[in-house]
């Protein structure tokens, strides 16, 4: 959790590189910090007031939690999530524009591979 805010910063000009920084992704769009379905979720536990003068939103981590499965690959030069949402199979790259064509394993004798 962040510090309590302090005087009035320019929010949106400290946390648009967020991303960017840690990770080299996109620098965030404006309408991450205005737009009701959006918001941040490392303005969770801030002083309303102030976040509201800021012209920010709060995002609820609850939100997002989904009872879906995940996979994720930790390659060497890029991540892609793979999950289910309501039974469409989809890929979500992180940090990279093309992650190429994904390779898929398949076992059909289960059986004979484990003996």
């Amino acid at each position: 959790m962040l510090a309590p805010l302090r005087g009035s910063p320019d929010l949106k000009k400290l946390y648009s590189p967020i991303d960017y920084l840690s990770v080299r992704l996109p620098k965030l769009e404006p309408a991450q910090f205005t737009d009701p379905n959006k918001g941040l979720w490392e303005f969770g536990g801030q002083d309303a007031n102030k976040l509201r003068e800021a012209g920010v939103r709060v995002r609820n981590p609850a939100d997002d939690v989904k009872d879906w499965n995940v996979t994720i690959d930790f390659g060497t030069s890029s991540t892609v999530v793979a999950y289910d949402e309501n039974g469409q199979h989809k890929l979500l790259p992180i940090g990279i524009q093309d992650f190429g064509q994904p390779r898929n394993l398949a076992i059909m004798k289960i059986q004979l591979f484990w003996n």
